[in-house]
């Protein structure tokens, strides 16, 4: 798997993902639904490289892991909501997933 950013330090990349954390309002986006929010690219990089470096740590659940943190950073949706493990899952399968299959 090709990794998007070298940086493998748990540490690092949740506060990576705390400072790239804002929402984004992206042109797909204004026309179809113009209150509509999403992720910033750069925060979604940093929580792949996260996804991927729980999954070389063995961890068993990495959606689980990546929520916790992110509730414990207070690192929020893109709605300002809590880092559920629902909503975990959800920004894993709609965003994540997608950007790990094609670093394949």
């Amino acid at each position: 798997m090709k990794h998007l950013n070298p940086i493998k330090n748990e540490k690092e990349l949740l506060n990576l993902c705390k400072t790239t954390t804002n929402t984004a309002i992206k042109s797909l986006n204004s026309r179809r639904a113009p209150f509509a929010t999403t992720y910033s690219d750069a925060f979604c990089k940093q929580a792949v490289e996260l996804v991927i470096l729980y999954r070389n740590q063995g961890i068993a659940d990495p959606v689980d892991r990546m929520a916790k943190q992110f509730q414990k950073h207070g690192i929020l949706t893109c709605r300002n909501a809590e880092m559920s493990y629902t909503n975990a899952k959800y920004f894993y399968e709609k965003f994540l997933a997608p950007i790990i299959a094609k670093s394949k």
